[in-house]
């Protein structure tokens, strides 16, 4: 495999959700709107040009992608997946975890593991879970 990516799908808040998370991690975020394809090439595009049809941030480690849902397509937000980072620093998985906290709910605290890592548990304000952790190695 050359390279592993998270997709995201939300109902409207793609751009907001990819600008917040480009700034939690300090880095910036493309996007394509559904108004910049070639008309007739996603039926349904002319419905909500605004809306994202594809945007995309990477950092080290990280390569996060993301869209809207066209008008009419329906989205189910469920518990059924993660967004899991390994950090690199105790002070890098502080300052993120408490970027996502912002507006969001908290899953686990930071804190010791037995099996040697520091981890926690957020939900960001767009329903996203992020598991972080740490491992001084």
């Amino acid at each position: 495999m050359k390279q592993s990516a998270i997709y995201l799908h939300f109902e409207g808040q793609c751009r907001e959700a990819m600008t917040f998370y480009a700034a939690c991690f300090g880095t910036t975020v493309g996007l394509t709107p559904y108004g910049a394809t070639p008309p007739g090439e996603i039926p349904g595009a002319e419905l909500a040009p605004e809306l994202i049809m594809h945007a995309e941030l990477a950092v080290p480690g990280l390569h996060l992608m993301a869209s809207d849902t066209l008008p009419g397509d329906t989205l189910a937000i469920g518990n059924n997946f993660s967004v899991s980072l390994a950090c690199s620093s105790h002070l890098e998985m502080e300052n993120l975890f408490q970027a996502l906290m912002t507006d969001g709910v908290l899953n686990m605290a930071l804190k010791d593991a037995f099996w040697g890592d520091r981890i926690g548990r957020v939900t960001d304000r767009f329903g996203v879970c992020w598991l972080l952790s740490f491992r001084a190695d």
